[in-house]
């Protein structure tokens, strides 16, 4: 039983780290909310992570508003410093591509069939061609030389 006290000591550390993500979840808009959290508190200093650079940045805007938060529940926070969580940065997949319904697919075609050679008809090929599901009818759409 003599783990009983770091026991006690870590659950004091996680209910502060709560009350800290609280007070910071209270103190920022709510689409900020789910991309910022606190990481750790080092004495006077807490650590907050966001999930990529353009919250980081919104957040250090707001770091004058967060401390007074802090101040006010008597956190004894004096300093906020602000990091970028590449793990979940790299977690964030990217939205897959769009997908032109038929109808766009033959207004594009035939815009595309009217157009004069030049880099306006190859960018509407190649916006065809990546909306294809098979090479064989890619192949209707012409590639400019130097591109494959």
């Amino acid at each position: 039983m003599r783990s009983l006290p770091a026991l006690k000591a870590i659950n004091m550390q996680l209910e502060e780290l709560l009350a800290l993500q609280q007070t910071l979840s209270a103190s920022v808009p709510a689409d900020l909310r789910p991309h910022v959290r606190i990481a750790y508190r080092d004495g006077k200093r807490v650590h907050i992570s966001a999930s990529n650079s353009a919250w980081a940045a919104r957040l250090r805007i707001l770091g004058p508003r967060v401390l007074r938060r802090f101040a006010q529940h008597d956190s004894g926070i004096e300093e906020i410093k602000v990091t970028v969580d590449v793990s979940s940065a790299r977690r964030d997949a990217p939205a897959p591509p769009r997908r032109i319904e038929s109808s766009g697919i033959r207004n594009l075609t035939q815009l595309m069939e009217r157009l004069p050679e030049g880099s306006l008809r190859h960018a509407v090929a190649k916006l065809l061609r990546g909306q294809l599901p098979s090479n064989d009818e890619n192949q209707a759409f012409e590639r400019p030389k130097g591109e494959e």
